[in-house]
């Protein structure tokens, strides 16, 4: 095979698989629990890999009690200490407990052009704010 037809087979495959989205992952979802005081902060790591497309997002619409927590985030990409390109890192986000009570954030990762759907990878973070 010459090099331009195997740089167009490599193209091709690549545009393919960018065009499958969020369904070319499998739906993943994990969850944890922060214990917070009113006023007080803590880090969520998500990890993430540059240079994919992929980010993390706050999903609103599948969150409860956002009126109670504050989330911002912090660095959409951390580079990995090891300093390899390509490695996975991570997304920072900061969430400040500002009531009392219970919120249940989803993050959801995701290509920012693409509908948030079921077979996005997601996270589910529980805040409870004492």
């Amino acid at each position: 095979m010459t090099c331009s037809r195997l740089g167009l087979i490599g193209l091709t495959s690549v545009l393919i698989c960018l065009s499958w989205g969020c369904q070319s992952h499998r739906a993943r979802s994990t969850s944890n629990t922060l214990k917070l005081d009113v006023g007080q902060s803590e880090i969520e790591y998500l990890p993430a890999t540059a240079g994919t497309g992929y980010s993390w997002i706050l999903d609103e619409s599948g969150s409860n009690g956002l009126d109670l927590v504050k989330v911002e985030m912090v660095q959409a990409f951390e580079q990995p200490t090891d300093g390899r390109f390509g490695a996975a890192g991570r997304s920072v986000w900061r969430i400040t407990g500002e009531e009392y009570g219970q919120a249940s954030l989803r993050f959801v990762y995701r290509r920012p052009w693409e509908p948030i759907s079921q077979y996005c990878t997601s996270r589910r973070v529980l805040v409870d704010i004492y």
